[in-house]
């Protein structure tokens, strides 16, 4: 095999690659994606930063609790939704409330 030969079959094997990754990437932005009340979510679209920054431009009155369901049932998705927002309320009463919350934490003990 001489030097050129050599070249053009790794020139080859380096694009089909590159061709390959691009894509599976390309696939995997186009598979998983959502648009709820305007916010659009997909798998690599926004980091969490971003992801938060847009969702605060689109809906500024309002809280997010981000959940991945991908792959978990419906009843597991709802469970974890309910799980998720009750930290949210929870630090709610908290806030209006101390005392309560320390009711609360009291009980847990």
């Amino acid at each position: 095999m001489d030097k050129i030969e050599l070249g053009l079959k790794t020139i080859m094997i380096i694009s089909l690659l590159t061709i390959g990754w691009t894509g599976n990437n390309i696939y995997r932005y186009y598979d998983y994606q959502a648009e709820i009340r305007g916010l659009y979510l997909s798998n690599n679209n926004y980091t969490s930063f971003d992801a938060l920054k847009f969702a605060e431009n689109t809906d500024y009155g309002g809280r997010w609790v981000c959940v991945n369901v991908r792959g978990i049932t419906y009843k597991d998705g709802v469970a974890v939704c309910q799980h998720e927002i009750g930290h949210e309320m929870f630090a709610d009463v908290c806030m209006k409330n101390m005392s309560k919350c320390e009711e609360v934490l009291k009980w847990l003990k």
